[in-house]
């Protein structure tokens, strides 16, 4: 299996880390299930998906979203 990693901390202690590989696996999806479920070892996370692209091989994680250093936004 080989998988590749990106990792960045966040302002205010969170991580952003994103996870490629599955591609010469039977099944990718649930191979990435798998890598991310250890990856993030019972700690709390959110998931992302591009909505462009049903993309197996690709998962983004963020951890720690809800204590990052938001400020408001001018529309």
């Amino acid at each position: 299996m080989k998988v590749k990693i990106f990792e960045q901390d966040l302002t205010g202690g969170g991580k952003l880390a994103i996870l490629i590989g599955g591609m010469d696996s039977e099944n990718p999806k649930e191979l990435m299930n798998q890598v991310v479920h250890e990856y993030v070892n019972n700690r709390q996370f959110n998931d992302f998906v591009d909505i462009h692209s049903d993309d197996a091989y690709v998962r983004v994680i963020i951890m720690g979203i809800n204590e990052l250093d938001y400020r408001e936004m001018e529309l």
